[in-house]
């Protein structure tokens, strides 16, 4: 498989690109992404609300797989969503959406994922929904808006 970000070559069903970190297969079979590209199968828009020492940022959840993490220029690792904590791995978590939900999925972090304040299972979808928060690192919380 060929990255089609940094163009590296990588085995066959790899789900991150070894060189860059960027996202190269869904980490479980995604729905097809629908005609405005940031609503869910029941036709929310979703949109994840990033919050760090560094302030708040709001990012449209496009139906594509986001890899959030810490942003490593020496490594090539750029994650969609780079979390500003050194408790963050580079490649942190996951969302993706399958079936018309929206997962996370924890990519064996140093530090974990909390959702609601509960720790989850390292490599286990997890499904998430309007107003959940998940917790990385000491700094960082991602909460989850579905209008």
């Amino acid at each position: 498989m060929v990255c089609a970000h940094c163009q590296a070559s990588n085995m066959d069903g790899t789900a991150f690109c070894e060189a860059c970190g960027a996202p190269m297969l869904a980490l479980a079979p995604a729905a097809p992404p629908t005609s405005a590209g940031t609503t869910n199968g029941a036709g929310q828009t979703i949109m994840l609300v990033v919050v760090s020492p560094a302030g708040e940022m709001r990012v449209p959840f496009s139906g594509q797989e986001l890899l959030c993490g810490r942003r490593d220029e020496r490594l090539r690792i750029y994650p969609e969503i780079a979390l500003d904590d050194p408790a963050a791995s580079r490649r942190h978590l996951a969302l993706f959406s399958q079936s018309g939900q929206l997962y996370v999925q924890d990519l064996e972090s140093g530090n974990g994922t909390k959702l609601n304040q509960v720790p989850i299972a390292s490599g286990v979808p997890i499904e998430v929904h309007h107003n959940d928060v998940l917790s990385i690192g000491e700094h960082v919380t991602i909460r989850v808006e579905m209008m």
